[in-house]
């Protein structure tokens, strides 16, 4: 499980910074692949050991980060060799990780940083600020993530 993975490396230039943030999670995706197991030949889809969990912002810059993409290029392509996809994904909620307190890299911050998980997920009741946060599942298996757009007919 990585939760709002960020470099903190404050690079201005936002396609430097995006680069470097890839590059965090390309070398996660490879290093937390090599724990899961891949499913068993002849096995049921979606029969792996294990899954690898990742969270991040809504909106820009994160969504260029195309996290979904990264973990599919995580691992070197190889006849048979097992691959990272994105089997699902979800809006985050703090409430699956009793006592998670979100913080920006450089820490909570008074009067900047938001308690209770509120610079992520605004109180109920509250105005949304972006879209929320999304967990990307992601295993060794085969397919696509689900909320993928399909294909246009041919």
């Amino acid at each position: 499980v990585f939760n709002f993975p960020h470099t903190g490396s404050g690079i201005k230039d936002q396609d430097r910074n995006v680069r470097a943030n890839q590059e965090l999670l390309l070398s996660f995706f490879a290093s937390a692949a090599g724990l899961l197991a891949a499913r068993a030949p002849g096995g049921p889809p979606g029969d792996a050991g294990g899954e690898i969990l990742v969270t991040v912002k809504s909106g820009k810059p994160y969504d260029l980060w195309r996290v979904k993409d990264l973990g599919k290029r995580a691992l070197p392509a190889a006849a048979g060799a097992p691959r990272l996809v994105c089997k699902t994904s979800f809006a985050f909620d703090p409430a699956l990780y009793p006592g998670y307190a979100h913080r920006r890299t450089a820490g909570f911050a008074e009067g900047l940083s938001a308690a209770a998980n509120e610079e992520i997920v605004p109180p109920r009741g509250g105005k949304e600020r972006a879209p929320p946060p999304r967990t990307y599942v992601f295993a060794l298996a085969e397919g696509a993530c689900p909320e993928d757009d399909p294909p246009p007919p041919s």
